[in-house]
């Protein structure tokens, strides 16, 4: 991770493997190092992330002390890893934080929540977390729509230099855009007219790209993570495909579009023949679209070189290499 290079290689070695979703325990075994070691190293490493910045730079009330910790967190949010940032942020003192820096933070870990409501299948929530996050950038990279009367983000220009206050907010902004764009696209896919069919397939689509293709879907369980979903609440069975979860995930998608639509009946998936079929259908339709579902649907076409999530990345992969290997069979 870039953000933490001015860091002892050590130090940096043990907070990536934390930011990874590794336990203290599982540090300490790996590394040879005693459970204490361990945590004497993250306190040095905070330490040492509060002071790398004492000048103060426009954009903050204060420096940005946590600019390193902050640009791994906008890293792991950039790949979709919201759990890496939902545990990493644990171990954020908020006394030690300006109230600038609380405020990023704090957005921060509201792009996280949103993105895990997305994983749960909760896009109405999702939003909502989202719009949140929204109301604390900078008026400037906002705007009302004047139909919903959302806080809308404005799609993201050329990035500021590396490392600065200016890049760490174009870099929030440009995740919490993409994240928008992507719920905005649903709301206009389920807007036009579907067939209760097509809202299943869709939903399975959700399903793979946010949770069967998400690589930390499929980590080994560590201690953090563990604490973490018992926090959130994650069904034990979470990732494995069900009737009524994806059931549910194409209501809410529904009710997301509009408010007042009913639920999705099961007698669509028994239509359907099942998940085998209804993956199926999905990983066809997904394969004829780009990856990027904003260039679509944004009416500027811009395209503002924002990365993918890795779940979407490989569930498109999947789809586009099935479909050409299926072709000449």
């Amino acid at each position: 991770m870039d953000g933490l290079d001015r860091l002892p290689s050590r130090q940096r070695e043990v907070l990536e493997r934390l930011l990874a979703g590794q336990s203290r325990a599982e540090i300490a075994q790996e590394l040879e190092m005693t459970n204490a070691t361990v945590r004497s190293t993250l306190r040095h490493a905070r330490e040492r992330l509060k002071a790398a910045d004492p000048k103060p730079r426009p954009g903050y009330r204060s420096s940005p002390r946590f600019g390193p910790f902050m640009e791994a967190l906008l890293e792991a949010l950039e790949l979709g890893n919201w759990r890496g940032v939902l545990i990493a942020q644990r171990f954020v003192q908020d006394e030690m934080l300006s109230p600038g820096e609380r405020n990023f933070e704090f957005a921060v870990g509201l792009v996280a929540k949103s993105m895990f409501f997305q994983a749960v299948g909760n896009v109405t929530q999702a939003w909502t977390t989202l719009q949140s996050a929204a109301a604390r950038l900078p008026p400037r990279l906002v705007r009302r729509d004047p139909e919903d009367h959302d806080v809308l983000i404005d799609t993201p220009r050329s990035a500021p230099g590396q490392g600065t206050e200016q890049d760490l907010t174009w870099r929030l902004c440009s995740v919490a855009w993409r994240e928008q764009s992507e719920l905005l696209a649903l709301r206009r896919r389920f807007r036009d007219p579907n067939s209760r069919r097509d809202e299943l397939i869709e939903a399975c689509i959700e399903h793979l790209t946010w949770v069967e293709c998400d690589p930390w879907t499929w980590q080994a369980p560590t201690q953090e993570t563990a604490a973490l979903e018992a926090r959130l609440q994650l069904p034990p069975n979470f990732g494995l495909p069900g009737r009524r979860d994806l059931i549910h995930r194409a209501s809410d998608l529904r009710q997301f579009a509009n408010p007042r639509a009913g639920m999705v009946s099961e007698s669509v998936w028994k239509d359907i023949g099942g998940y085998r079929r209804l993956k199926a259908l999905a990983v066809r339709r997904m394969a004829q679209r780009p990856v990027e579902p904003w260039l679509r649907f944004d009416a500027r076409d811009t395209d503002p070189q924002v990365p993918v999530r890795a779940g979407r990345a490989v569930a498109w992969d999947q789809a586009t290499a099935s479909v050409q290997l299926t072709r000449y069979q």
